[in-house]
């Protein structure tokens, strides 16, 4: 058997189960060994200041064909933009239900006035939201 290949790889990513799920028949098949090297890529991003989310303002909006709007995606959403770091802006929330009824069917354009009303609410509400968090009010 030759030297050791070294095999980087990401604890929190897809694409290594599926590698992972694959590299022994690789190993048997081509008579090498491979040495595991695990790393973190957001350990790595947080080295280099460059975090998706992190300390960036972001609001939420959300359109279902059903009552709640989806709702409970957005308050799941929300738990993952916090521990992300995300600055999340909170009111007014956006939840557009039995959307297919709000929406003009030829051109998709929203046509229901206080749904368009809600959400002019909350984008003036996160224009100031961005300056008070970026200190440029």
């Amino acid at each position: 058997m030759s030297d050791a290949i070294d095999f980087w790889f990401s604890t929190g990513s897809t694409y290594t189960y599926l590698t992972v799920s694959r590299l022994e028949k690789v190993a048997a098949a081509q008579g090498v060994c491979f040495k595991w090297r695990p790393f973190s890529v957001r350990a790595i991003m947080r080295e280099q200041n460059n975090i998706p989310f992190a300390n960036k303002p972001i609001a939420l909006q959300s359109a279902t064909g059903g009552p709640l709007g989806g709702a409970r995606v957005q308050y799941h959403l929300r738990q993952c933009m916090v521990f992300l770091d995300g600055l999340v802006f909170n009111r007014p929330e956006i939840f557009v239900g039995v959307a297919q009824q709000k929406f003009d069917e030829k051109t998709l354009e929203l046509k229901d006035q206080a749904t368009i009303d809600i959400i002019k609410q909350q984008l003036a509400g996160f224009e100031k939201f961005i300056r008070r968090v970026s200190g440029k009010n």
